[in-house]
This record gives C-alpha cells, structure tokens and sequence, in this order.
C-alpha cells in the first residue's frame, strides 16, 4: 500500500485502522511477514478495511459523502442501535460480498425496575428493526435477520419490581423468505407451576434453519444474510 493511498484515506476521513496513515502502515508491515493464521487474518482484516475505503462514495475534493438512507427512513429513533445498523445498511448496498453482521445492544439485564426500562429498550430495537428493514427493502429475497439473547430471564417478578436470570428465550426471525407472524415450538402456559426457575423450554435450533432453509433451496444468494444479533445484556 503506497504512502498516497494511505493520506487520501486519512485526509478524506475513509475507513482506515484508528491511529492514522502511521497506524496503518505498521500494521501493513506486521502482518505481511507474520505466519500461519494470524497473519493471514491480519492480512485479511487490512485488505478488507481498504476494499471498503475504495468503494466509499466520495465528493470531488474527495471527502466521505455521508450515507443517505432510503426515504421515510430514521435511524435516531433506534438510539445507540441506529448507527450500527447504518452502517451494516451500507456495507450491503456497496456489494463487497458481504455474509454476515453482528450488532449487539444493551439495557436487557433488568433486575430492578423492569417496566419502564424493559419498554424502552424494546422500543429502540423494535425502532432499529423496522427502520433497518426498510432500508434494506431491496434486498428482502437476500435478506435474513435474527434477533437473540445471549440469555434468558424468569418470568416471575422478584421483590424489585424486575425479573432475574432465566434459562429460556425467545429468538425472532425477519426476512422476505421467512414464513413469519408464528411461533414456532410448544408453548407451556403461564400456570402458576411453570414460572419457577424449573421452568421447561425447548430449544430447537434445527428446526429454524430449516424454516430459514426451506423457503430457499437453490439459490446461491440464500446463503448471503445479515444478521442482527441485536439483544445482548
């Protein structure tokens, strides 16, 4: 990588390693003479970072033009979960192979005070998927969300007014080719008996793919999804 391909990047404000043209030039060196995996990771990383620079839209002084989502669409509504999913909405449209994205959002580990702080971060999530979801309206066929938590939360109340750790979950599943609007897996009620920490789940983590496989066979850009891992505590 040439000394002006590094200052352009730099003066123009482009996707490069945090640190300047410095940064990125000791990093270059680095990798190239390390072995094995990490180095080609290191590689890998650099290379992918510039071709994302290079296909940044640019004025003619050459300065990032900001990335302007689909009318109707706003992001700020999502809070601190708008400007990933902005950015994994970019990375897409510019067809640099992209397969996979994970976004993580916090506020979910609510052990005091649940209702106020549960809505809200509801809120900014059902916000970032609907706004993300319509940016990305031309590429629903290609496109496949998932939104999971890393784990689950008891469905009794303690004694401040919030829930602690649970062993079940929900994920949800939003894509063009997703038989959605259902819930897939039984369904125990809310007895009383079933709200202890024994409480029963199932999880049947093939079942979801092949919902998510079904609706697809055959076609290479199935397999070309960007996922949102999206609730994270």
């Amino acid at each position: 990588m040439s000394a002006a391909t590094v200052d352009r990047r730099a003066d123009a404000g482009g996707f490069a390693p945090s640190g300047g043209p410095q940064v990125d030039d000791v990093l270059g060196r680095l990798y190239l003479a390390a072995p094995g995996d990490v180095g080609a990771a290191g590689r890998g990383a650099l290379a992918a970072m510039r071709a994302i620079d290079a296909r940044l839209p640019r004025d003619a002084q050459r300065k990032i033009v900001p990335y302007q989502a689909e009318q109707g669409v706003n992001y700020d509504l999502a809070g601190d979960l708008g400007r990933p999913l902005r950015t994994v909405a970019q990375l897409a449209k510019m067809e640099i192979g992209l397969e996979f994205a994970a976004v993580d959002i916090g506020g979910w580990d609510t052990h005091e005070y649940q209702a106020g702080r549960f809505r809200n971060a509801v809120e900014r999530l059902s916000n970032g998927l609907s706004g993300f979801y319509a940016d990305m309206a031309r590429f629903h066929d290609r496109l496949v969300i998932v939104v999971l938590s890393e784990f689950g939360r008891r469905l009794r109340s303690n004694k401040s007014n919030g829930t602690d750790h649970g062993r079940a979950g929900v994920m949800a599943v939003l894509g063009g080719a997703v038989a959605g609007g259902r819930m897939v897996g039984p369904w125990p009620g809310l007895a009383a008996d079933r709200l202890d920490d024994t409480y029963a789940f199932r999880p049947d983590f093939n079942a979801r793919d092949r919902d998510r496989r079904a609706g697809r066979p055959g076609r290479p850009s199935a397999r070309r999804a960007s996922r949102s891992r999206a609730a994270r505590g």
